[in-house]
């Protein structure tokens, strides 16, 4: 009887358990799909939001580019006012780029990836942000390997991404070394790694500024998340570098800590051996301030200074 009436608690007891257990999980599945919910909720005012910056960007941005054609074409070459037309209209011309990309993530359609060697799609960024790190006082040094392997991709957004990543990397050490300093340097090397049974180029983009805290770090690639409130940061400009790492099969990761160091590393799938196929050559701002990088070239000369 005794046993009986024992067996009996137990069973309750593990009636209750597994009705709590039940609870749960309900309840952690109903906050995983309300997450969900407001992450689509947020991506489709995203893509609203994308679509309105590209038309009203567009428009001005045309008279720009017509205007900087007309006095390139009617200003003499040596002239200072052609050269300054000239980069305004390739910057320009990257700016009208961007947005027809930006607008790619937020219309269905076919995509084009063509292979290209990153040493081109670097040399094309750097002609882009030397102007932005040269006012800044900020340096780099650029490493890369001789006889690189071409990836496939659209040398456009992976030109976007490196622009930003660059871009992040000065605003850390400018952070941290406010006025001209030695250490007011950001490194961009290339490499081929290994990982998943295939090789990867690699891109990798580091800097001794500020860092990144821990909380921030495991956020970093959410969409309109952003750690430069203050600065008028809108929290897009690395989502949209991993949706650009991710539609290339690839991915983008970061290493920090605070104070010491900050890492992006950006891996595309190797697409043939070096020397094999045609590439696709990105094109460069109008007005080239720098000479290329090349294969086999480590340079500390701190390039984007002089």
């Amino acid at each position: 009887m005794h046993s009986d009436k024992a067996t009996e608690n137990k069973q309750e007891r593990a009636q209750e358990m597994d009705d709590v257990c039940r609870g749960l999980c309900a309840g952690l599945e109903g906050q995983e799909l309300e997450s969900q919910l407001r992450q689509q909720q947020r991506l489709a005012t995203l893509g609203l939001l994308i679509s309105g910056i590209a038309h009203e960007v567009n428009n001005p941005l045309t008279t720009v580019m017509n205007y900087a054609q007309s006095i390139v074409e009617s200003e003499p070459a040596s002239s200072p006012v052609h050269s300054f037309a000239r980069e305004i209209l390739g910057n320009a011309s990257w700016i009208a780029d961007l947005m027809r990309n930006m607008l790619g993530f937020v219309r269905e359609g076919p995509r084009r990836y063509d292979p290209a060697r990153m040493i081109d799609i670097v040399n094309a960024t750097l002609s882009l942000v030397h102007p932005l790190l040269s006012r800044r006082q900020v340096e780099i040094a650029v490493s890369i390997p001789p006889n690189l392997p071409a990836v496939l991709c659209r040398s456009q957004e992976i030109q976007q991404v490196l622009i930003n990543l660059l871009t992040n990397s000065c605003d850390a050490v400018v952070a941290r070394y406010p006025s001209r300093d030695s250490n007011k340097i950001v490194s961009l090397s290339l490499q081929v790694v290994s990982g998943d049974g295939r090789a990867w180029v690699r891109t990798t983009v580091e800097d001794r500024g500020v860092g990144i805290t821990p909380e921030v770090r495991v956020r970093i690639f959410e969409p309109l998340f952003t750690g430069k409130a203050e600065t008028g940061g809108m929290g897009l400009g690395l989502w949209i570098c991993q949706r650009i790492a991710t539609s290339h099969q690839g991915s983008l990761s970061v290493e920090s800590e605070v104070g010491q160091f900050t890492r992006f590393h950006l891996d595309l799938p190797v697409h043939s051996e070096p020397g094999e196929g045609q590439v696709h050559v990105p094109q460069q701002a109008a007005s080239e301030r720098l000479p290329d990088v090349q294969e086999g070239q480590r340079t500390d000369e701190r390039r984007a200074a002089s």
